[in-house]
C-alpha cells in the first residue's frame, strides 16, 4: 500500500508533460476578426494622433533651438539632451530627527502647487512658439 507522500509523487508524475509534446498543442486561440480589426484601427488613430502631436513638438522645438535668445535656446538644447540620454540621476539624503516635523500637505496646496506648474508650462510653450 502506498503512503500519502508516495501517491503524490506517483501522481505528480503522470502529469507531467512527455518530451517532446506540447502541453498546448492548439496553441493560443486567435483573436475574433472584430477585435482584430478595432485593435488595428485604434493602432491607426493612435499614431497619426502621436505622429501631428511630435511634429508639432519638434517645430517648437526646432524653433527655440534656431532662437537668437541664448537662454532659450539652451534650454531647448539641454531639454533635447535630457530625452535623448536622460535625465542625470540626482540623490537626495534627508535624515528626519522628529516625525513631528514631517506634515503632509493638504490637498489645496497641492492643487495650487500644480496650478503654478501648468501655468508656467504653458507659459514657456507660448513663449517658445512665437
Amino acid at each position: 500500500m502506498e503512503t500519502g507522500t508516495e501517491q503524490e509523487t506517483s501522481r505528480a508524475k503522470a502529469n507531467l508533460f512527455r518530451p517532446g509534446v506540447s502541453g498546448n498543442p492548439n496553441g493560443r486561440p486567435r483573436k475574433p476578426p472584430e477585435v482584430r480589426a478595432v485593435e488595428l484601427a485604434t493602432r491607426q488613430s493612435l499614431d497619426a494622433h502621436l505622429e501631428k502631436r511630435l511634429g508639432n513638438a519638434l517645430k517648437v522645438l526646432d524653433n527655440a533651438l534656431k532662437s537668437a535668445d541664448d537662454v532659450l535656446a539652451l534650454r531647448a538644447a539641454v531639454d533635447v539632451f535630457d530625452r535623448v540620454g536622460g535625465r542625470a540621476v540626482q540623490k537626495v539624503e534627508q535624515t528626519i530627527t522628529n516625525i513631528d516635523e514631517v506634515r503632509r500637505p493638504d490637498l489645496q496646496q497641492l492643487r495650487l502647487a500644480a496650478q503654478r506648474l501648468l501655468a508656467a508650462s504653458a507659459t514657456d510653450a507660448h513663449e517658445v512658439g512665437e
